[in-house]
């Protein structure tokens, strides 16, 4: 899989193969590659659940989806009990976010810990069901 690295908000994609990926998944990954969970999300004084899961190395290549804007977990983010970063939905991104591609880079509190939102999914992936949040899970 190729990483793309994103040169600030305005940038969408670098190359084909970051914006002509399909946009739902097209297999289901396995069920020991991710566990779903309800996180409680703080943005200023607003918290909300938010479905999602914590997923492994191996949870984005089974389902075969790549972010809309940012980038996936690196591999290093999988192997430490506290990676701070998150990935979230395109539904969550415009709902709470307006759309505003700055988003990247911002800190969110998730389950009373800051993390750094690294990617955007596409609106059409939601696995598991209604997720709009994903952790990577250490091994």
């Amino acid at each position: 899989m190729t990483r793309h690295a994103w040169a600030g908000a305005a940038a969408l994609c670098f190359g084909l193969s970051g914006c002509g990926h399909p946009a739902t998944a097209t297999s289901t990954p396995s069920a020991d590659s991710f566990r779903a969970e309800v996180f409680e999300v703080r943005i200023g004084e607003t918290a909300e659940k938010v479905k999602g899961a914590w997923v492994t190395s191996a949870f984005f290549r089974e389902a075969n989806v790549l972010p809309l804007v940012g980038r996936m977990f690196l591999d290093e983010e999988y192997q430490t009990e506290d990676s701070r970063v998150v990935m979230i939905a395109a539904s969550f991104w415009r709902r709470r976010f307006g759309g505003d591609l700055a988003v990247i880079g911002r800190t969110l509190d998730v389950n009373q810990h800051p993390h750094i939102v690294v990617g955007i999914l596409p609106k059409t992936f939601e696995f598991p069901t209604q997720a709009e949040l994903w952790m990577p899970q250490s091994r």
